[in-house]
């Protein structure tokens, strides 16, 4: 049974963490856009000084920063950023910086968004700029594979207890 805990506690990332960071994004924080899972982590940028003085940006469940080609492959242009967003109101920078509980849509309209592309007026200021966070949405076999699995592992420790 401690096996099946552990593995459990692998697979779905529960960690040490505590407060809003120890809970996953909630759904209405999340934009599914691209093929991806789209979060606004923060009103600052994920590097020294600003998220670093307050606290660090924490990824956790399989949340990265977002790359420009995520961006292009995701949405028409800032305008298109900031409606998915409903202009902010799906904020979710509590649950990957303590320092922060706000998303500025201000910035993300002028283009101040960490890796941006550059052919929407990058401006990563090491300062001020918003960050977006994605995950991979995974596909119907990912889950088969994982309920094979964790059958798999039943099965095994059972038929050890039989013996």
């Amino acid at each position: 049974m401690k096996l099946i805990k552990t593995l459990a506690a692998l697979l779905f990332g529960l960690t040490g963490m505590s407060g809003a960071m120890a809970a996953d994004v909630p759904s209405n924080l999340i934009v599914n856009a691209g093929g991806m899972e789209w979060a606004w982590a923060a009103p600052c940028s994920p590097v020294s000084p600003t998220c670093n003085q307050n606290g660090d940006l924490v990824m956790h469940d399989g949340w990265n920063l977002a790359s420009a080609s995520d961006f292009t492959s995701s949405f028409t242009g800032l305008a298109d950023l900031s409606a998915q967003f409903d202009a902010g109101a799906k904020c979710a920078s509590a649950y990957f910086n303590s320092g922060y509980s706000h998303c500025d849509n201000g910035d993300v309209l002028a283009g101040v968004v960490w890796n941006l592309p550059a052919a929407w007026g990058t401006n990563n200021d090491p300062y001020y700029s918003e960050t977006f966070v994605v995950r991979a949405v995974p596909e119907p076999e990912t889950y088969a594979l994982m309920v094979a699995g964790l059958a798999l592992v039943g099965f095994v420790a059972r038929r050890r207890q039989g013996s």
